[in-house]
């Protein structure tokens, strides 16, 4: 039962960013600006995720903020924010699905550099190693045959043929 929870959590989370995915093409195309959709994505996320703070430190004392986290914390979210906002550009370029499958590219790349910094050993007997590897080659196929496909669907598209 628990597996399934996990599943489903999973499955919604995908949903939902092919959802937000589609949701900043709309509005992108529409007129927004990139950096205010970053804005209201941020503000959204804040209104949600500090009320859930003060819920799960209500019984326990607050873990002391230092100078260090402070500087932690600014630093983590100017990457988050330079990083989303390129990913809202990068869509508004190309597409909301050319943008899922580069975000399904991570475990791959990951397994990828984890191999390469030898903290994955791959094991030529263990079924394991086996899947991790095939499941790696099949997201990177994929993912390249999204990207080199030109169908009629992404022909009109592109800002770059509007300019």
């Amino acid at each position: 039962m628990e597996d399934l929870k996990v599943t489903i959590l999973m499955v919604a989370v995908q949903v939902l960013d092919v959802g937000l995915n589609t949701l900043i093409k709309a509005a992108t195309a529409e007129g927004m600006s990139d950096y205010v959709f970053v804005v209201y994505s941020k503000a959204m996320a804040f209104s949600l995720l500090l009320p859930s703070s003060f819920f799960y430190y209500r019984n326990r004392p607050s873990p002391p903020i230092t100078f260090s986290i402070i500087c932690r914390i600014f630093l983590l979210s100017w990457l988050i924010c330079a990083a989303q906002t390129m990913v809202y550009v990068g869509i508004g370029y190309s597409s909301p699905v050319l943008s899922s499958v580069m975000a399904d590219l991570s475990p791959a790349f990951t397994f990828l550099l984890a191999i390469l910094f030898r903290y994955e050993k791959v094991e030529v007997r263990q079924v394991s190693s086996h899947a991790k590897c095939i499941g790696t080659v099949l997201s990177i196929t994929g993912a390249l045959m999204v990207t080199l496909h030109r169908g009629e669907a992404n022909s009109g598209d592109s800002k770059l043929e509007d300019d």
